[in-house]
């Protein structure tokens, strides 16, 4: 999308620090990895010391990792959309692709230019999830993003970056003062 096309989404006009929300995609999916964490409660009472090796492994430290890598990529998108800077991102490519299984796995290569003028190219990945079960839904999720690419970044370290918008972390508007 060239420059002079590009707008920056009205959510992120308003003064740092941008007021942001969890989406209801993140307390789903917190609530899913509780509740096989706690099933393993009702599970443990099995002898089989294999069996119970085998649920630990499934139903603690799983949902464990899979919690921790959740709330610290919430934690840094949150950084993100609080503090960081809005730039235009450029679509270089753009893959949607289907696997064996008929879910849609997407990649998206885009690249933008930070305030100090350093041009940072990355790619970012997604799949289908519970939420946009069909190509149609998950086409739609994936055009939310490349229809008008916003890349938003640290400003004091422009590595750390991600396309808004995001998945599991929303930017409110803030109130109009009058």
């Amino acid at each position: 999308m060239p420059q002079d096309t590009w707008v920056s989404p009205p959510e992120l006009a308003q003064p740092l620090p941008r007021k942001t929300a969890l989406s209801l995609k993140f307390f789903v999916h917190l609530t899913c990895l509780l509740l096989l964490l706690c099933s393993f409660l009702e599970w443990h009472r099995n002898e089989d010391i294999m069996q119970i090796g085998l649920l630990f492994i499934a139903t603690v430290i799983y949902p464990l990792v899979a919690l921790g890598n959740l709330l610290q990529n919430t934690y840094s998108v949150k950084k993100l959309l609080k503090r960081g800077n809005v730039a235009a991102a450029y679509i270089i490519d753009e893959k949607l692709e289907t696997g064996y299984t008929g879910k849609l796995f997407w990649t998206i290569s885009y690249m933008f230019v930070d305030a100090n003028g350093v041009a940072i190219k990355d790619e970012q990945h997604g799949s289908t999830s519970a939420f946009n079960k069909t190509a149609e839904d998950h086409k739609k999720q994936f055009a939310k993003i490349t229809n008008n690419p916003t890349a938003m970044y640290d400003p004091v370290d422009s590595s750390k970056h991600m396309l808004y918008p995001s998945a599991y972390v929303v930017c409110k508007e803030g109130r109009k003062h009058a």
